[in-house]
Parts: C-alpha cells; structure tokens; sequence
C-alpha cells in the first residue's frame, strides 16, 4: 500500500522530479573531472603486506620508489652512455640512474671485469639504464625522456606502461561509447513499439551514470579499470530494468484507459522483480568490496552505486519523463522490426531432455577446469606484442634479456655480516649484478672515510640499501621460486629484520592476496545473491536451481581458456566470476518469477510456452547489449587484462543468455510440483483490485 501512495506522489509530481534530476545530474557531470585515477595496481595492494611496508621504508629512509623504467641506448661508446646518464640524472623527476659504473670500476677495462653483471647494463655496443621516476606528473616525466633519447633509444618498464595506460584510457572508452550507443538506439529500436523509446531508455540511464560518475569524488580516485569498464558495464547491465518497466506499461495500458493508472500498475507489477534484480545485482557488485586486493573492492563499490542509481532513475524519473512525452511517444509508434519469438516457447519445450542431460554432463567438466587455468598476477604482461608498450618491451629483452630489480634493506651497523650476504648473493646464478656499500666500497673501509654523498646513497639512519639485479622474469614459477630463494637466504642472516621491494615481490604479495580473495569472494557473492532470493521468492528449491543454471554458465566461461590453453589475468578472473554473476542472474530471475505468475493462471504446458515467447526479447535484448559491449572493450583497449576481461563479458553474457532461455526452461517445466503452489486469491488481492478501481487524480 505505501509503495502504491509513493508511485501515485512520483506521478501527480512527475516535472518537479524531473527538474530535480537534471539538476543533479548537471552538478555530477560539474564534479566529474574532480575524480582522481589511479593507474597502479601495486597501490591497491594490502597496506599490511610485506612489499607495501619495504615500499614505505624504503621511500622513508632513502626517498626512493623502486626503479620502474628502462632505457637502453642503441650503438653507443662507453663515454656516450656516461654522458647519457648525466643528462638523465639532470631530469626533473628522474630520482636515481643505475648503469655500469655503479658495479664495478670504469677506470678497469670491462673486458677484465666480470661478464654477467658487465653484459647486464653494456652488450654489443648498446647500453641500458635502469631509472626511478617520479609518480607525479609522471607522464610528462616519461616523455622528457622519450624527446631525449629520441630514435637512439627506447623505453621500457611499469611507469611507461602506466603512462599508457593514461593516456589510452579515455580514447578506448570514447571510442567504446561510440560504438555501443548507436548500437544500443539500433537494437532498441528494433524490440521497442515506438521510435523514441531507445533515446528514453537511454536518457535515464545516461542521468544514472552521470549521477554514478559525479559522486566517484566521495572515493578521491578511481582505479584506472573503473575509469574503463564502469560505465560501459552500468549502461549494459541496467538497461534491461527499464525494458522491463516499459513492457509491463504496454501491457497494462491494455488494461486501463488512463495512462496514469496504467503506470501506477505497471510500477506495482514490476517493482517487485525489477527490485529483486537489481538488488542482486548490486550485492553482487558489493560482494567485491571483500576483496583485499583494493582494485576488486573499488569496481564493486562504483559499480554497486552505479546499478542503485539506475534503478532509482529507472523507477522514479523514467515514469515521470514517459509519461511527460508519452504522446510523442505514441505518435512514433511503429510495427514490431523483429520477427516474433512464438517459435521458441515449443521448441524449448521439445529438446528439453537432451538440453537438461548435456546440462549435467558439462556441469561437472567446466567446474573442474575453470579451477585449473594459469594465470597472470601482475601488470608485466598488461600490454602485449602488439603495442607500443608491448613492442618496446620486446626490443629490450631481445638485446639485454629479462632483467629484474630487487631492492633489499637490511639493518645497518654489522658490516661483516652485510659482506658475508652479499658474498652468498653473488654466487646465485640468477643474480647478474649487485650495487651495496660492501661491493662497491669494502667492509674494510670506515664509513667517517668516504663521501657522504656516496654514502647517503647506500646507508640510511637505520637500514643499508642493497640493488639487486636478476636474469628472471618479471612473474611466474621462475621469478615466484627465486623471490623464496632470496628471501630464505637473507632470512639466514636477519631473520625477519630485513624489507625486500621491487614489481616482482609485490606481484608475489598480490599473487597471495588475490589467490586468498578468490574463495571468500565467490562464496560470499553466492550466499548472498542465493539468501535475497530465498527472502523475496520465499522458497528455496527455485532460488537453488536459477543460482545453479548462472553459475554453470560462468564455470563454462572461465573453463573456456584452460581448454584453449590461454593464461587468465587472475584479476579478470575474479572479476569476472562476480560480475557475470550478478548481472545475467537477473535473466534467470525474469524467467523464474513469469513462469510462477503464468501458472497461477494456466496448466504448465501452456504457462511454459508464454513464459518463453513473452521473455525472450526481455532476456535477449540486454544479454547482446552487455555481450557487444564487452567484445568491444576486449577489441578496443590496448591494457590486455581489461580486454581480456571484456572477452569473458561478453562471452559470459552469451552462455547465461542460452543457458537461461533454453536450459533454465526445462528444468522449470519438470520440477514444477516443487516450483508452483495452487493459490486463490486472498484478502490482500482483493484489496489490490479494489485500490486498482479507485480513480487517480493527477
């Protein structure tokens, strides 16, 4: 009764709800570009983890970050590639330049020095240097770099892919939103009755993600998959609440001559759905705010707020503004563009038992191996060979090979101790060089002797600073099984005393804490996705069974690259595992809840067959919206884990889609005794009919 008063309000005040939108909607695109981004994902890591605290010691002792670029110089002279490091070190913003001289001595030939660490920074006439840059401004950073070393050089590392990243966001997601909006007024325009329906549709959800956008501020910044995937995602996922609605409006205009009462209806016949959806939805979305690893936790928070504000905007301000222009909407009314779905009804019907057995047969198989696939952890792989970035990458390790720093600080004041880890450390076959006090200076040599600008350098207040260069990859079992190996040797001499830093410790760390994440998650997205059902259907058998067909579904997605054998970015993969969740699991709840209202009404054969034909353009229709907009974020952006997460979104909108209009169906029309209670209309009904009778004043 109170939701009927508050739609009969929202209705007789439909202009001054309007205005009041627009408003808010124009003060959100104001405070828009007032959002910051954050493009690193080591920053999102737990602030208690290991590599963090290095970090943090590390910048407090030495105010030094862990050198994230490298450029290598094409046929140069000793002398050029000293001079070059001058003019680097004269950078704004360049912190530190590590190169040959800080091994060994330049004043020694190099062919009487050591060949690893010699070939590690000087071969074949070409050099590389290993440079810390700044984070701030960090782009304008990397460019001076890139006008001085001009086409003598190239530029590889973590703050060169963060800069692309930077400046590739915003055209990826313009050119995105081309593409997906025009295709949306298409496809809308084909299921709609009217040809202003796709542009209302739309509008509302454009106010929507302005207003999701807009309040982004209250977080102070936004991860750079945000920036990406959440609009694109909160246009997909919630366009279907106002298909839904408007379906609901036709049908009950049939029923009522006044367009006021047909709305007021319409909004109490689908509220309760819409509701249930989007309330799964958004808890699903909020289930990654559980996640340690803070990327999860900042998508699910902005996602979870962008479907709250859709549905606001789809149940309050899309039937103020239909119902504003509702003549125009009559008068571009147009004949059905699309042929009819009646066949589908009896064909499901017909192949149900070979669909429920190959359902069973794949369920177990896909769960298994979505379990088994490899993956990427970090961002060493983000942009592949057919980038810039990727290409750049490339051309470095074809000369120089994988290189890797470690940066390793242990408690300072025990010199022989200090010599002694270093001696072991050098005899490491995958270390290639060292820069320490002990190897550069000797433990022999009082520390009041020397510079202290040299000195400063390596020794701090409390800590002395090891460089540590390896001939490791940047992630997997090799560099994984040599972080061990260093810090089960250094663990011999300072037990826990000591911090070891660099991009592959913290991929080490995110590995652990994505991998913990990954249980939880999942079990915390079902249980409580599953319990809201169970509360609003109050039963447990149907929740059970539309939980079962969606995860199945995603099982099927993320067990597709095991069989392909394509490594996953773990990050899209635990993404993925709640987003396809807890947007297509609204198809299945559509189906289920007409299913149960249809037979109340008609014998299952019949309630079956109308369930299908009515909800099919209702299920189809936002499943290829969000299935076009993933495969476009997988083709268009070059940060290969956000692609790779659009190609499981839009593949995992395709699976849920045909699981839930062919699968679903059949298991809807053999457990139906368990599904259907024979019910009579009761008091509450009738109540409902008599407040339908009233006349509505507006």
């Amino acid at each position: 009764m109170k939701l009927r008063g508050f739609y009969r309000y929202i209705i007789r005040h439909r202009k001054n709800v309007i205005v009041l939108f627009l408003l808010a909607a124009l003060f959100c695109a104001f405070l828009t570009p007032l959002t910051g981004v954050q493009y690193d994902m080591m920053a999102y890591l737990p602030e208690q983890s290991s590599s963090t605290v290095a970090i943090d010691t590390l910048q407090s002792e030495y105010q030094l970050d862990i050198p994230n670029c490298r450029v290598m110089l094409y046929d140069c002279s000793v002398p050029e590639a000293l001079a070059m490091k001058e003019k680097l070190e004269a950078l704004d913003g360049v912190k530190s330049v590590t190169w040959l001289d800080d091994s060994v001595s330049m004043l020694e030939p190099l062919e009487m020095q050591k060949p690893e660490t010699v070939e590690t920074w000087y071969k074949n006439g070409n050099a590389v240097f290993s440079l810390t840059v700044e984070k701030e401004n960090q782009a304008q950073i990397v460019h001076s770099i890139e006008n001085l070393v001009g086409e003598a050089g190239v530029l590889s590392g973590s703050a060169v892919n963060s800069v692309a990243s930077q400046e590739s966001a915003g055209k990826e997601v313009a050119s995105i939103m081309l593409i997906v909006v025009p295709f949306c007024v298409f496809l809308l325009a084909l299921v709609s009755s009217s040809w202003l329906e796709p542009f209302l549709f739309l509008g509302i959800i454009g106010v929507a993600i302005l207003l999701n956008i807009g309040t982004n501020l209250i977080f102070g910044e936004i991860s750079f998959v945000t920036k990406i995937a959440g609009s694109v995602l909160q246009l997909a996922v919630s366009l279907d609440y106002s298909l839904f609605l408007l379906h609901r409006f036709e049908e009950c205009r049939k029923e009522f001559d006044n367009p006021e009462e047909a709305m007021l209806e319409a909004l109490c016949r689908a509220t309760p759905s819409i509701l249930s959806s989007g309330l799964t939805t958004v808890m699903g979305f909020a289930a990654l705010m559980a996640m340690e690893f803070g990327i999860g936790s900042d998508l699910g928070r902005v996602l979870a707020k962008g479907i709250a504000f859709s549905l606001i905007a789809v149940l309050i301000l899309l039937p103020a503004v239909t119902l504003c222009v509702l003549k125009w909407v009559d008068w571009l009314t147009h004949r059905p563009l699309i042929p009819s779905f009646q066949f589908l009804g009896p064909l499901v019907l017909k192949i149900r038992k070979p669909v429920m057995l190959l359902f069973l047969l794949v369920l177990v198989p896909s769960f298994l191996a979505q379990g088994s696939n490899s993956f990427y952890y970090g961002a060493s792989r983000m942009f592949g060979p057919d980038t810039i970035p990727g290409q750049q990458q490339a051309e470095v390790e074809e000369v120089f090979g994988q290189s890797n720093t470690f940066v390793l600080l242990v408690p300072n004041g025990d010199l022989p101790r200090e010599s002694a880890l270093n001696t072991e450390l050098k005899q490491m076959n995958e270390i290639t060089s060292i820069v320490s006090y002990v190897n550069m200076v000797g433990s022999e040599i009082p520390m009041e002797y020397l510079d202290e600008s040299l000195v400063s350098q390596l020794i701090s207040q409390h800590y002395s600073c090891m460089l540590i260069n390896a001939n490791v990859p940047a992630e997997g079992k090799e560099a994984f099984d040599f972080v061990k190996k260093l810090q089960e040797a250094v663990s011999r001499y300072y037990g826990d005393g000591y911090h070891l830093a660099g991009d592959t410790v913290s991929t080490f760390d995110l590995k652990d804490t994505v991998e913990s994440d990954q249980m939880r998650v999942n079990l915390l997205v079902i249980g409580v996705i599953f319990l809201i059902l169970v509360v609003t259907m109050r039963m447990f058998l149907l929740p059970l069974l539309l939980m079962l067909i969606i995860e199945t579904s995603v099982w099927i997605n993320l067990s597709v690259p095991y069989f392909t054998d394509e490594t996953l970015f773990y990050i899209a993969y635990l993404i993925i595992s709640s987003i396809q969740l807890g947007a297509t699991v609204d198809y299945a709840i559509l189906m289920g809840t007409r299913y149960q209202e249809e037979r109340y009404r008609k014998e299952r054969y019949e309630a079956l067959i109308d369930t299908v034909n009515i909800t099919s353009i209702s299920i189809l229709t936002p499943a290829v919206i969000l299935a076009v907009a993933g495969f476009l974020i997988g083709f268009f952006c070059t940060n290969t884990a956000i692609a790779q997460l659009g190609i499981l979104l839009g593949r995992g909108a395709v699976l849920s889609c045909t699981m839930v209009l062919l699968v679903l169906p059949a298991y809807l029309y053999t457990f139906d005794r368990f599904l259907v209670k024979n019910r009579k209309q009761d008091k509450h009904k009738n109540n409902l009919e008599q407040e339908r009778k009233e006349p509505m004043t507006v």
